[in-house]
Parts: C-alpha cells; structure tokens; sequence
C-alpha cells in the first residue's frame, strides 16, 4: 500500500506537467463559428499556443520606490515645491500623503519596544516608528497648506 502511494505521488506531477503542454485545436465551421478542443475536429482545425497563464505584470523601478514608506521618493513630494502646481495636483499630492501617513502608522518589526517592569511591563513606541509618523503628518499638513495657498491666490 505503501508503494503504490509513493508511485502515486511521483507519477501525479508528472502528468499534471505533460496534461498542461497539451495541443489546442481551433475550427472555424462554414457559418463562422469558432470552436477551441483539445483534439482536431476536422481536417481544418488549426494548433494554436496558448498565452503563457503564469506571468505577472512587473513594475516600474520608479513605480516601487514611490510605493515604499521609507523611500527616498517620498520624502521628496511634490508638497515641498508648490510652483507651478494646480489645485488638482495639490489634492492628489494631500491623497497621496495621506496614504502614505497610513502606512507609516502600521507598527513593523521593531516599532514596539517592551519595557520590563517589577509589576510586568509595558510597551511604548520606538523613536524610529514616532519619527516615521511625524515625517509622514508633516507632509500631509505641508499638502494641505499648498492647497490652502493656492485656493487663497484664485
């Protein structure tokens, strides 16, 4: 019993693999309509490839830096130079800081320290995590001041 569980678990990726390489059979019948199988239906049944199913779409380098709450990008927003910019790009700079506040307040490794005590102890927030916090809030009122001068000057 043994062994034919064991053959049974060798042999089964196996097939999947050789099952998912089958041909695809494409027929156009005479009233134009279109019909996909696994085997030909007729003499004029086309083999076509399959789109490759296990792909991912990548991202763009500057796209993930953007998406990091640490990154270097973000301290650089758009919030710090306010020339030039309209009042529809300073509301989706405050958007933009705001996600960005969020994200900075979700407590990772580190961020909480424990403080052993005679009746327990307590937790308290790590310096790196307030800091982290306070950076993204300032640049979430610089955001809603940019706004707020602009919608002064018009």
């Amino acid at each position: 019993m043994r062994n034919l569980l064991a053959i049974v678990v060798i042999a089964l990726p196996l097939t999947i693999g050789q099952l998912s390489h089958a041909e695809i059979y494409k027929t156009v019948d005479k009233d134009g309509n279109i019909s996909f199988s696994d085997m030909p239906s007729s003499s004029q049944s086309e083999t076509i490839e399959p789109p490759n199913t296990n792909t991912m779409q990548s991202i763009d380098v500057e796209q993930l830096r953007q998406m990091q709450p640490d990154g270097e990008e973000l301290r650089r927003g758009p919030t710090e130079s306010n020339e030039g910019l309209s009042k529809s790009e300073a509301k989706k700079a405050i958007k933009q800081a705001q996600r960005e506040l969020d994200s900075a307040k979700i407590y990772r490794e580190g961020d909480k320290l424990f403080t052993k005590t005679s009746n327990g102890g307590f937790t308290r927030d790590s310096p790196q995590y307030k800091q982290r916090v306070a950076d993204a809030e300032a640049r979430l009122d610089a955001a809603k001041q940019a706004l707020k001068a602009l919608s002064k000057q018009q």
